[in-house]
């Protein structure tokens, strides 16, 4: 689901608790993020909606055959498979 997508789900979607403010239903906080982390649950991001911003080291996802590793980004691309990427999140934060 793209950005446009999910703006339209989120429009369409039932889950949302109303109250009223100034006589006008509104989705309460909690409903919104509620919705919302459904969305940032999985963190995977579609290569056709963007690429990362920096270059540097990513957990990536090939649909073709299932498989998942860390690639390079190098500004403009990926260091290998290029073509076949596609998905990617940031890596995950060291242990301390």
């Amino acid at each position: 689901m793209n950005f446009k997508e999910t703006l339209q789900w989120l429009i369409n979607n039932d889950d949302f608790d109303y109250k009223e403010i100034n006589g006008v239903d509104v989705p309460t906080y909690e409903s919104i993020a509620k919705v919302l982390m459904r969305f940032k649950e999985d963190g995977w991001i579609k290569c056709s909606d963007r690429q990362p911003d920096e270059t540097g080291k990513y957990w990536v996802y090939r649909e073709s055959d299932g498989k998942q590793h860390r690639e390079k980004f190098n500004g403009s691309g990926w260091s290998t498979n290029h073509n076949v990427i596609t998905h990617w999140q940031p890596l995950p934060k060291a242990p301390k």
